[in-house]
């Protein structure tokens, strides 16, 4: 503002009024990197199965025969034991995305409480939410924003993608083929993120976590969930004091 003004006209101590100046009003709405208000205590969960995530994998494109196509899949993670799983869809309907989330998730693990999405018109649609209501399940809000949810996607994107890319560097003989690669491709990806050690996990895998069994070894396995709901609650707190100290008081 000041320099707006200086450049044509000139004011005697004009710049430490504006400095001195402060309009509540603008400084709570503009939009600015300073935020506003203290972020509220968050609470890591520490029963399996309360709560899943799903989502849709951004596509992947596969050159068949000169033709690029794009690839989509539904993507479920549990927050606690942080399994996934992923399937090939062949729409986003929400008609089509409920029946999968049904087959992928609800007839294989138990039935969850609550179930996180983003506002894409496949979750938010009449059918998934009649499918939500049919099995009992509360719609826990819609978010776009969960790092941990995002993280696990962004990593079995990426490992999918080098799968595809490594065995696929040209193209794909026909839609059948590349189709087949693709559900190859998460099948391989679901059994190599339930193998991964994640620190999240207190250096346990999501397999054992949830099956108390070694995924590469016949050998049962002990979880302590609650020192794994303690530890992140730990990080948890630590991080909300870091983003707290950035922000302004009302």
């Amino acid at each position: 503002m000041y320099a707006t003004i200086a450049k044509r006209f000139y004011s005697p101590g004009l710049k430490q009024q504006i400095e001195r100046f402060n309009c509540e009003i603008c400084q709570l709405n503009k939009a600015a990197n300073v935020q506003y208000g203290q972020l509220h205590e968050q609470h890591a969960d520490l029963v399996p199965w309360f709560s899943v995530a799903v989502d849709l994998i951004d596509p992947w494109k596969i050159d068949v025969n000169g033709r690029e196509l794009e690839f989509n899949a539904l993507t479920c993670i549990d927050h606690v034991t942080n399994l996934t799983e992923s399937a090939f869809i062949k729409n986003k309907t929400a008609a089509h995305v409920a029946n999968v989330f049904k087959m992928l998730w609800l007839s294989q693990y138990p039935r969850p409480y609550k179930c996180i999405h983003d506002q894409g018109g496949e979750f938010i649609g009449k059918a998934f939410q009649a499918k939500l209501a049919t099995w009992g399940i509360h719609d826990g809000g819609t978010t776009s924003k969960n790092a941990t949810v995002n993280a696990i996607c962004v990593r079995m994107h990426l490992t999918v993608a080098n799968i595809l890319q490594t065995r696929y560097n040209n193209a794909a003989p026909n839609f059948q083929v590349a189709v087949e690669e693709i559900k190859r491709a998460l099948a391989a990806c679901n059994h190599a993120m339930r193998c991964a050690v994640s620190t999240a996990l207190m250096n346990n895998t999501p397999g054992e976590t949830v099956f108390h069994r070694d995924m590469l070894l016949n050998i049962p396995m002990i979880v302590d969930l609650l020192s794994m709901q303690q530890k992140r609650q730990y990080k948890i707190n630590g991080n909300l004091r870091i983003q707290n100290a950035k922000r302004k008081e009302i």
